[in-house]
C-alpha cells in the first residue's frame, strides 16, 4: 500500500483508518536522506499533522455513526413503548391472522376482515362485536386496499396502526402508499389493483369498505326480491288453497238436491259467497300480507 496512484491512496486510507499500523505508515512517510532518495521516494516532516488529523477525524465520524445508531434505536424503543400499539400488539396481530391464513401467504378474504377485527383485542381491533351498519361505518377508518377480494398482510397491519395513531391518510397518498408497497413487497406486486371512480372523476384504489358497500348492496337487492318472490308463492298458495275449497263445495253440492237453501238463493250462489267470505278472511289472518 502507498500513495502512488488514486487507488492505491484511497486503499491506504480506508487502512488507516481502521487503525491497522497508521503510525508505522505516518514514519514512512517523514523519511528524509539519506535514507532517501531526493525527489522520487522521501517524505515531508509535516506527515504527522495529516495523519493524526485525519486519524481524529475518522474516530470522530464513526464515534458519532455510533451514537447516532444507539439514539435511534433508543428513540424507537421509546416510542414504541409510549405509543398505544405495543409490540405484543403485533405478536397478537401475526397470530391472529395465522389462524385466518394457514398456508401463510400473508393473504386473506376481504370477507374475513370483520372477523379479524373481532377476534383483534385493543386497540388494533374491536372491544366487541358491531352490527353489520356501525362495522360498516367502522371500516369507514380503515384504508385497507382490496385486491379484487383479497387484502395483504403487512398493508392491513399498516394501516391499522395509522388509524389507531389517528394519523391521516389523504386518497393520493394512499396510491403512493401503494407504489412503494409494489415495488419493495413480492407479495403485493403479484396482487392485482382495483381501482374505483369516486365523484368527481377522481379514480381512487379500490378499498374495503367500497368492497363491504358493494357486498351490502348486493344482499340488500337480494332480500328484496327473495321477499317478493316469498309474497308470490304465499299468494298463489293460498289461492290454490281457496281453489280446492271451491271445487270440493260445487261437488258437494252437485251431489245434494238442487234446491234451494233457506235464506239465500241457489246452491252456486252459496257457494261463491262462502268461498269469497273465507278467502277474504285467510288473507287477513296471513302474518305475510
Amino acid at each position: 500500500a502507498n500513495f502512488d496512484n488514486a487507488g492505491n491512496a484511497l486503499l491506504m486510507l480506508v487502512r488507516i483508518s481502521t487503525g491497522e499500523d497508521w503510525n508505522g505508515v505516518m514514519h514512512a512517510a517523514m523519511v528524509q536522506p539519506p535514507d532517501c532518495t531526493t525527489d522520487v521516494n522521501c517524505g515531508t516532516m509535516w506527515a504527522p499533522l495529516y495523519f493524526v488529523a485525519f486519524n481524529m477525524l475518522i474516530a470522530l465520524v464513526f464515534l458519532n455513526l455510533f451514537i447516532a445508531i444507539l439514539l435511534n434505536n433508543l428513540s424507537v424503543i421509546t416510542a414504541v413503548e409510549n405509543s398505544q400499539v405495543k409490540m405484543a400488539d403485533f405478536v397478537h396481530f401475526q397470530e391472529v391472522w395465522a389462524r385466518l391464513d394457514p398456508d401463510g401467504q400473508g393473504i386473506i378474504r376481504t370477507g374475513a376482515f370483520p372477523a379479524l377485527l373481532t377476534r383483534l383485542r385493543e386497540p388494533l381491533g374491536l372491544q366487541q362485536s358491531m352490527k353489520r351498519f356501525q362495522m360498516f361505518r367502522q371500516l369507514g377508518k380503515y384504508a385497507v386496499p382490496d385486491h379484487r377480494g383479497e387484502i395483504h398482510f403487512t398493508e392491513t397491519l399498516i394501516l391499522l396502526c395509522r388509524a389507531v395513531l389517528a394519523v391521516p391518510l389523504a386518497r393520493k397518498e394512499l396510491a403512493a402508499l401503494l407504489e412503494v408497497w409494489r415495488e419493495t413487497l413480492p407479495g403485493v406486486r403479484a396482487l392485482p389493483i382495483a381501482r374505483v371512480t369516486a365523484l368527481g372523476g377522481h379514480n381512487t384504489p379500490q378499498t374495503i369498505q367500497h368492497y363491504f358497500a358493494a357486498t351490502y348492496l348486493a344482499a340488500a337487492y337480494k332480500r328484496k326480491k327473495a321477499r317478493q318472490l316469498l309474497m308470490q308463492l304465499v299468494v298463489q298458495k293460498k289461492q290454490q288453497n281457496l281453489d280446492e275449497r271451491r271445487a270440493k263445495l260445487e261437488r258437494a253440492s252437485s251431489v245434494s238436491s238442487p234446491g234451494s237453501f233457506p235464506g239465500s238463493g241457489t246452491a252456486s250462489s252459496f257457494v261463491s259467497k262462502f268461498s269469497k267470505s273465507n278467502s277474504t278472511r285467510s288473507l287477513r289472518k296471513d302474518p305475510l300480507l
